[in-house]
């Protein structure tokens, strides 16, 4: 069973290539109409092949982000990420919440690849760092754009979880 969620997970990180290239030019376009629905596409799309690849029975919808973070660990920054990237923590920024939700939802798939790289089929390897590539030049885009410092979440650049 373990191959086939392997190859599951491979062609759709491959093929999520495109949305991603999309959300990025609602983002670059600050198109909030549509950037919302290719952000929630994303963040679906992101962890519903993880918890394929992973083997996680999901027990409900509602129940996703718990039983993924409790596979991959609650403070990841895969987690950290999915929970900005919703709404369920706010980020520390100077970009709209609608923008910022769409920058996280890049994190997420940054990591999401990290974590899935050990599997990924050599034949679906070009796109999926093409994509990766494009999308570290855009958030290092946005973080000059901005004019702050670029904050760190675990290994990557990125939004931080306000803390109250």
């Amino acid at each position: 069973m373990r191959p086939a969620a392997d190859e599951y997970a491979s062609v759709a990180l491959w093929d999520l290539g495109e949305q991603t290239l999309k959300l990025m030019g609602r983002l670059a376009r600050h198109d909030a109409g549509t950037l919302y629905n290719a952000t929630t596409n994303l963040i679906s799309s992101d962890s519903g092949i993880l918890a394929v690849q992973r083997g996680i029975m999901l027990k409900t919808q509602n129940s996703r982000i718990q039983q993924i973070a409790e596979h991959i660990g609650q403070d990841t920054a895969w987690t950290c990420y999915y929970r900005l990237a919703m709404g369920i923590d706010e980020a520390t920024t100077a970009l709209p919440p609608w923008e910022a939700r769409a920058v996280a939802a890049l994190h997420l798939h940054l990591e999401t690849i990290t974590l899935l790289r050990p599997i990924i089929h050599a034949a679906h390897r070009p796109v999926i760092e093409d994509v990766e590539a494009k999308i570290r030049a855009m958030l290092q885009a946005l973080v000059g754009l901005i004019g702050r410092t670029a904050l760190r979440v675990g290994s990557s650049w990125g939004l931080t979880p306000q803390t109250s």
